[in-house]
């Protein structure tokens, strides 16, 4: 049954939905058969998550992809990611970029250093229906550049610590997905941008920063403690005390949980 958690995230955001029972019912009943065709339908439903069992694979490899860091020289780097379904998490890393996961072949790269500007594209999309596994990925990222980060991912379950890094820029577009985010205080000016198909989202802002909230979101709980409606879709938090930068936070997801707390 574990291979049903897309479904499963679904079925549990319908539950949360301030919306008439008769509806829940409805979407209830939608997911239920949705479910029975894939369990009856071993081929189709192999295709759609691209393998036959789900196998958790540990991460203990080597170093399967580095990108050296020149610190007298690099000032500010973009990180474009595209990547398929697996575990993802972000740690610092003496390097520019260290990636360690499963095996380097399924990597492709390509890499532009412009004076103090690097830009790097990756993808790691391994073939699944191949491998049989949900493989597991540590993104290894220097402290000190400025980073713009963009992640294109499946059906995923990420933990995105981003507190030791200087982060301007943050874009994930993924499918069915857990996905917990903490945002740091070192760049005073950040823009994040989720968009989502049925997932549980967990995002951390710091306290002493203010936070606006943009969702396009309608099937979507919502806890947003401390947060001002200031329209449809728009949410604000302002510091008790004075502000040391701003947060901006685009939503756009379908059945979705989406909780936003400050530390």
């Amino acid at each position: 049954m574990i291979e049903l958690w897309p479904l499963i995230f679904i079925w549990i955001g319908i539950g949360l939905l301030p919306i008439k029972e008769w509806i829940k019912i409805s979407l209830d009943i939608i997911i239920l058969a949705i479910g029975v065709v894939f369990l009856l339908s071993p081929t189709n439903f192999n295709r759609f998550t691209g393998c036959d069992e789900t196998t958790k694979v540990d991460l203990s490899v080597t170093d399967i992809f580095v990108i050296p860091m020149d610190t007298n020289r690099i000032m500010t780097a973009s990180l474009e990611a595209d990547m398929g379904a697996g575990e993802f998490s972000i740690v610092p890393d003496s390097n520019l970029i260290t990636i360690n996961g499963i095996s380097a072949k399924y990597i492709k790269n390509k890499q532009f250093i412009s004076g103090s500007d690097a830009e790097i594209e990756l993808d790691i999309i391994p073939p699944f229906a191949e491998t049989n596994r949900v493989l597991t990925y540590e993104i290894g990222l220097h402290p000190a550049p400025v980073w713009d980060l963009s992640f294109d991912m499946g059906a995923v379950s990420t933990t995105f610590d981003l507190t030791p890094f200087k982060v301007k820029e943050v874009s994930i577009d993924a499918g069915a997905s857990d996905i917990s985010l903490t945002i740091g205080n070192l760049y005073p000016d950040v823009h994040v941008d989720l968009s989502t198909g049925a997932a549980n989202i967990t995002i951390r802002i710091p306290k002493e920063m203010t936070c606006y909230v943009t969702t396009e979101s309608a099937l979507t709980n919502h806890s947003l403690t401390g947060f001002t409606k200031t329209n449809k879709g728009n949410y604000v938090y302002t510091p008790d005390s004075t502000s040391i930068g701003t947060i901006d936070i685009d939503l756009n997801s379908g059945v979705s949980n989406i909780d936003i707390e400050r530390y």
